[in-house]
């Protein structure tokens, strides 16, 4: 899973940036000064950035969404659309691991009406071993267009 995304400041506009008032989550991360935003699922400002149209947007994080919901078709399928979070970096039980040059899978789930926001969700499986020792975690997100990415060999979710 993920507690938290990490993207470069630079990937956002000013419009985006004033908006959502990233300048409060922005931190210098590694030993370049680069500046980060960090978007963390249970704290402000709540969002995460996802790719759609080769543009970032940013919409509600409501949570986590397991792989098998969608293959079992236990859930809202037909409405789920796929996007990619294009995070640098992610979080889990306080433990930073790398994810670029991949991109998390995410799901979103279109707003049913306009008194409601566009939901997202990050799409996991099953931890690898390594993965569950490094985190604790027995979830890790999926990974564009890894085998588990539901999207790996056909046009739309399973």
């Amino acid at each position: 899973m993920c507690d938290a995304v990490r993207l470069p400041f630079s990937d956002f506009s000013a419009d985006q940036v004033k908006r959502y008032q990233l300048d409060d989550y922005v931190s210098e991360y590694s030993t370049g000064g680069d500046l980060f935003v960090t978007f963390r699922h249970c704290a402000k400002p709540r969002v995460i950035p996802f790719l759609i149209n080769g543009r970032i947007k940013l919409s509600v994080w409501d949570g986590h969404l397991q792989l098998h919901q969608l293959e079992n078709g236990s859930l809202f399928n037909s409405l789920v659309m796929p996007v990619e979070i294009p995070a640098y970096y992610a979080e889990q039980n306080g433990i930073w691991f790398d994810v670029a040059p991949r991109r998390i899978r995410g799901a979103l789930l279109p707003a049913q009406d306009r008194s409601r926001d566009d939901r997202i969700f990050i799409l996991v499986k099953r931890s690898t071993d390594y993965f569950e020792r490094m985190t604790n975690h027995d979830w890790e997100p999926v990974y564009v267009g890894e085998d588990a990415d539901p999207l790996f060999n056909s046009d739309e979710f399973a």
